[in-house]
C-alpha cells in the first residue's frame, strides 16, 4: 500500500492552523471572551506562584475550552454551508456543540476553584487581618 505524499512543506500546516485560529478569533466573541478569561487565570497563577502541577491542570482546562470553541465554530460553519436556510436539525446540532463548550467551561471553572481556593482564602484572611 502506498502512502500519499503531502504536496506542501511541513511548516505550511502551521500557516493553515494560524489562519484558522485568526478566523475564529475575529469572528467568535465567545472565543475572545475565553482568551481574556484564560489571560486572567494565567495572571492569577503567576501572582500566586502556583505549583507546576497546578499549571498543568490549568493549561489542560484552558486548552480544552479553547479547542472546543474552535471545533464548535468549524461545525457551525459546516452546518451553514450544508443548510443555509434555518432548520430544526441544524439548530439542534449547533445547540449540542454549544453545550459541549459549556460543559468544558464548567469543568474549567471547577479546576480553577480547586487550584485557587486556598490561595484566595489565604489572601482574603491576610487582607481582613491587616485592617
Amino acid at each position: 500500500m502506498m502512502f500519499r505524499r503531502h504536496l506542501h512543506p511541513w511548516w505550511k500546516s502551521f500557516v493553515y492552523a494560524f489562519r484558522g485560529l485568526r478566523r475564529v478569533f475575529f469572528r467568535e466573541r465567545n472565543f475572545r471572551f475565553h482568551l481574556v478569561a484564560a489571560g486572567f487565570v494565567i495572571l492569577l497563577g503567576v501572582s500566586f506562584q502556583i505549583s507546576w502541577e497546578a499549571w498543568g491542570l490549568l493549561f489542560l482546562a484552558i486548552s480544552s475550552v479553547l479547542s472546543l470553541e474552535v471545533v464548535n465554530t468549524a461545525v457551525e460553519e459546516w452546518c451553514d454551508i450544508l443548510s443555509p436556510e434555518r432548520k430544526a436539525s441544524i439548530r439542534r446540532i449547533k445547540d449540542i456543540m454549544a453545550g459541549a463548550v459549556f460543559v468544558a467551561s464548567l469543568g474549567s471553572v471547577g479546576v480553577g476553584v480547586a487550584v485557587f481556593w486556598g490561595y484566595l482564602w489565604d489572601w482574603v484572611i491576610r487582607l481582613v487581618g491587616s485592617k
